[in-house]
């Protein structure tokens, strides 16, 4: 690829576009999967920008921080149609996803409990006239 060679009627130095422009970067389940290649420091920056987004309300996420990546790539042809997916090594997304799907699971319960008791708050100021809602 550095050399930009051709093989035939493939050219080599333009594989990397190729594999930029057919990675799969998509968002399926109003989730976003990502891999970010970063030095420590940066990942800790990025843990604690996440970390005070999670404890606002605003995101649920969980990490999987592996030292390399692992490609898969789904070929129609050469150098046409293919799809490459993209995943950290020794687990990635799956071990990301264990933890993950815990705490979306605590998030349920504790979102099931208050819409609970903000019905029962309801249901009590109705009785006794009072109708309006206090935080």
């Amino acid at each position: 690829m550095e050399f930009k060679l051709k093989v035939s009627t493939f050219n080599w130095g333009n594989y990397k576009s190729i594999v930029t422009a057919t990675s799969d970067y998509k968002k399926f389940d109003d989730m976003l999967r990502m891999i970010i290649a970063c030095t420590a420091n940066q990942r800790e920056q990025l843990t604690h920008y996440l970390d005070s987004c999670f404890k606002q309300g605003q995101l649920v996420y969980r990490l999987h921080v592996a030292n390399s990546a692992l490609m898969t790539c789904l070929m129609f042809e050469r150098s046409g149609y293919q799809v490459h997916f993209i995943d950290g090594a020794k687990g990635g997304y799956a071990l990301a996803a264990k933890p993950l799907k815990e705490q979306l699971k605590r998030k349920a319960v504790n979102w099931k409990s208050f819409n609970n008791i903000y019905k029962i708050r309801q249901q009590t100021e109705a009785k006794n006239g009072d109708r309006s809602i206090h935080s």
